[in-house]
């Protein structure tokens, strides 16, 4: 989403902006205005400490394997199906 020096998530009439290469400020903004969503973070530049992800958020290091992200997909579809 490289728009110059910043970036535009435009979704439900909602727009966010966020400085460009800042996910980690993104997820949070995302997560803040839409509390059930679940975010998958990912980077190859850097680890992210599970304290800097947004409430139940993941962190994979790239490369990863699809299988990582069914896992965490399926364990999230579960838990969304419990009574």
């Amino acid at each position: 989403m490289g728009m110059g020096s910043s970036s535009v998530l435009q979704e439900f009439g909602e727009v966010l902006e966020f400085p460009r290469g800042d996910g980690l400020k993104l997820a949070h903004a995302v997560r803040n205005r839409w509390p059930p969503i679940k975010i998958i973070v990912t980077s190859g530049q850097r680890m992210a400490p599970e304290d800097e992800l947004p409430e139940g958020g993941r962190f994979f290091a790239k490369p990863y394997s699809p299988a990582q992200i069914r896992g965490v997909l399926r364990e999230w579809a579960g838990q969304s199906i419990q009574p």
